[in-house]
């Protein structure tokens, strides 16, 4: 029973982290885009229109839900 628990749990956990996009708009992506399915949201590249001490990345993702 413990290792069928330990199994499941490991499964989870695994799918869990296996969910991320790791993006990095200054080095690595800088061309990159996203849409939605229905092309009802998209998300793409932008300058960073305020740069401070807590986010100073030159660029930033743009965010536009819906129409």
């Amino acid at each position: 029973m413990k290792k069928s628990l330990l199994f499941i749990f490991l499964l989870i956990i695994n799918f869990l982290n296996s969910q991320e996009t790791h993006i990095d708009f200054d080095t690595y992506n800088p061309e990159v885009t996203f849409e939605s399915w229905n092309n009802s949201s998209t998300f793409a590249l932008t300058t960073n229109p305020i740069q401070d001490p807590v986010n100073a990345s030159i660029n930033v993702g743009q965010f536009t839900a819906g129409a």
